[in-house]
């Protein structure tokens, strides 16, 4: 990939103010909640690519319960990671891999987006090396799947 000048995080991190509390937390779990449309799903994307922006070689896993609801949640719509990446992807500061689910930043580090629809799925992920863990609507996971 290229290796224009980097790119520049304000276009992405615009984030309301306990969004803004979230991503600045030194919590090594945060649980963060609200109803429907509060931009939980938007904070964790601009979250993953700031990180992976920020720490190369960074493995970030973003998981849903289902493969659509993964789909639909983080690569449709105007806050989908195609939508926050295009003018990355156009200077190739990064590159979807739609197939493999995967998000590659010029400096080595991935969002693998994952999903883990019944309990056995777990065992997909063992020796993976996950550097940042993000559950997406955690209430759709069993408990045993969250632990």
């Amino acid at each position: 990939m290229s290796q224009n000048p980097s790119p520049d995080l304000s276009t992405i991190l615009r984030l309301q103010y306990k969004q803004g509390l979230a991503f600045l937390s030194k919590a090594t779990e945060l649980l963060y909640g609200g109803a429907a449309g509060g931009g939980k799903s938007y904070l964790m994307r601009v979250a993953a690519i700031a990180w992976c922006v920020l720490i190369p070689g960074l493995q970030v896993y973003i998981f849903r319960r289902t493969f659509p609801d993964l789909n639909k949640n983080h690569m449709e719509g105007p806050t989908a990671f195609p939508i926050l990446l295009a003018t990355w992807i156009l200077f190739r500061w990064c590159k979807i891999n739609y197939g493999l689910g995967q998000i590659r930043f010029y400096n080595g580090s991935v969002i693998h987006l994952c999903h883990c629809q019944y309990e056995h799925d777990v065992y997909n992920y063992q020796g993976a090396e996950i550097h940042v863990l993000l559950i997406d609507e955690i209430t759709h996971w069993t408990e045993t799947m969250y632990t």
